[in-house]
């Protein structure tokens, strides 16, 4: 008996050492990885094991690298004030009209957490790991007040609770979000932006960005669209001339649009990056040859529909 318990831990530390070198290596996400974790009771806090009730203070606290898991119980009513969770760990929890004021929320992270009607002010969530948050939660955070976010993720949430006109995202995924076409993006300045089964935004929607007033898409990204039967965004007619997408995929219909003139980059010094166009919907070869792109001979990384790909091939002897 004793030889298998000794095999068995034995087996458990060696799982978590090939996660841990998988990790380092850079080969997979393991940051949630299927590894073994608690119901989390109590915390030792500087030596002191507090328990973790609804009301507790733990503000001001030293609590970098702190982990808690609580099955998506509900922990209510606790101050986390001032406190540093820089590097926490928090797992399926659900947080209710907790304080976070003034929290330093460097490269925390969530998985399966809920927060609601908490409060962050003073707070940023940016550069974080930390998602989850209802309307009521972000909209005190110092992010959505100064219409800034950089490094975050959106998740599960429905954005038509929210006014972000003038907002800027840098580096940020909106992961099955939720919308509709009365969302104000009048300004919104989007670079970096993943937007993977989301809600299909509108032609409105994307012409009224500060992306397409200025003519710059970068790193912009539609990936699916929540509903699969969704058509792409529509930019039938709409001109798109000497317009610049850089690192984009652009799910688009670009029906009787003008691309006379735009670049279309990706490649750039050999980088292996790319702009897709593979799934646009109505893009002809005509426009692919009004580029400034196909005249400069510049089609290097570059992903387009297979019949337009070939078109390319033919004309360039590829």
């Amino acid at each position: 008996m004793d030889a298998a318990c000794n095999f068995g831990r034995d087996m458990r530390s060696l799982k978590k050492i090939i996660l841990i070198i998988v990790a380092v290596l850079g080969f997979v996400d393991v940051s949630h990885a299927d590894v073994e974790r608690t119901y989390t009771k109590t915390i030792i806090v500087q030596g002191e094991e507090i328990e973790l009730t609804n009301g507790v203070d733990l503000s001001k606290r030293d609590l970098r690298g702190i982990h808690i898991c609580r099955s998506n119980q509900t922990l209510k009513n606790i101050n986390f004030d001032g406190a540093n969770l820089e590097h926490a760990d928090f797992w399926e929890v659900v947080f209710e009209n907790c304080s976070f004021r003034n929290v330093r929320l460097a490269s925390a992270s969530t998985y399966a957490c809920h927060f609601i009607n908490c409060d962050f002010q003073g707070t940023e969530i940016s550069n974080s790991g930390v998602y989850g948050l209802d309307f009521n939660s972000l909209r005190t955070t110092d992010d959505y007040k100064r219409r800034f976010f950089v490094n975050c993720e959106f998740r599960n949430f429905d954005l038509s609770e929210l006014d972000f006109k003038g907002f800027t995202f840098r580096d940020v995924k909106f992961v099955d979000v939720r919308g509709n076409a009365t969302i104000d993006f009048t300004d919104v300045y989007f670079q970096n932006v993943i937007f993977l089964r989301s809600f299909r935004l509108t032609k409105e929607q994307i012409l009224s960005t500060k992306n397409f007033k200025r003519g710059f898409f970068q790193g912009v990204v539609f990936e699916k669209f929540r509903d699969v039967s969704s058509e792409p965004i529509s930019l039938s007619g709409v001109d798109c001339s000497r317009m610049i997408f850089i690192n984009c995929k652009m799910n688009f219909d670009f029906q009787n649009t003008s691309l006379s003139n735009s670049v279309i980059s990706g490649d750039f010094a050999g980088s292996g990056s790319f702009s897709d166009f593979s799934d646009a919907k109505n893009l002809t070869w005509e426009q692919i040859q009004s580029t400034w792109n196909y005249k400069h001979g510049r089609m290097e990384g570059i992903r387009l529909p297979e019949h337009i790909q070939e078109a390319l091939d033919a004309d360039t002897g590829g």
